[in-house]
Order: structure tokens, then sequence, then C-alpha cells
């Protein structure tokens, strides 16, 4: 589906006439009046009816409740003045590919260019062997540094 770009003011004349054509004689219209024209015409339904981005401030009666502004009627809406051949963007291209080469044989070269790519250097991880170790090893290795340290401890006493 291609976007194109769409005149907010003649979404909202579309959703107007849309809405006016559902309930011809009806002066006011409720939220689902209003959200069901929506499902059609989205775009006209957030400039009719949103107050922050669209004319909600002047459509919005009650609660729930919209009027199409009198003003609207009389030839004084926002769409008046607004061609209906607005610039949709331009189609896209598609991307031209560059020639491919043939391929070239080793017998028919004639000139191969080498370049030197330099070598980065390697940074080496420091390697410690206690967080490569099991739980299991490292408490068979901690006993044995524990026992090594009773018996100097024991040594030393021994020789005073």
């Amino acid at each position: 589906m291609a976007r194109t770009k769409v005149n907010r003011s003649l979404a909202l004349k579309a959703f107007v006439e849309t809405l006016m054509a559902n309930h011809p004689n009806a002066s006011s219209f409720t939220r689902a009046d209003v959200e069901a024209v929506g499902k059609i015409n989205p775009i006209g339904q957030t400039e009719f009816a949103s107050v922050a981005i669209g004319y909600g401030s002047k459509t919005r009666v009650g609660r729930g409740q919209y009027a199409i502004p009198s003003e609207w009627l009389a030839d004084k809406a926002p769409w008046t003045g607004v061609d209906d051949s607005t610039p949709s963007p331009a189609p896209k291209t598609q991307k031209t590919q560059a020639p491919k080469m043939p391929k070239v044989t080793k017998n028919e070269s004639a000139e191969i260019v080498e370049t030197a790519v330099a070598a980065e250097p390697v940074v080496k991880k420091n390697f410690n062997p206690k967080k490569s170790m099991s739980k299991k090893e490292l408490f068979e290795k901690a006993k044995a540094e524990i026992a090594k340290r009773k018996s100097k401890e024991v040594a030393a006493e021994a020789g005073n």
C-alpha cells in the first residue's frame, strides 16, 4: 500500500459530508455516529473530534455529543478555497545497480594490485582460572589452601 500525502482539510470535508449523508436531519451526533464514519475516514475524524489537533473545540457540544458548526454550513468552512490537486510525493525510483564486471581468470589478469591491511593489535582478556572452575572445584581448592596454612602454622608453632 503506497503512502500518499492527505490534505487534512479535504479529509475533514469528506468526513462532514459522509456524516451529513448518514444522518440527514440530525443537528447533533453521538460519539457512536462519529466513530462509525471515522472507521472509513480516520483522518477526518481526528480533525473533526480532536480538541488538541483539530476542530474539536468548535464541534464538541457536550460529553459524547458533536455538532457541525453553523459557520461551516454557511461557506466559512476550513476547506473552502482548498483545491483537490494536492501534490502527491513522487514515486520511488528503483536503484540502478552497477554493471557486473566479468570474472577474470589468472591467465588474463594483467595487473594485480595488492593492498596491505594493517593488523589490529589483539587484546587479551585477563584469564581468571577461578571463574572457569565449578563451585565444587573452587571449594576443594579453598579447602586445600586452608589445610596448607594450618600445616604451616603447626610447623611454625612446633619450631618455636
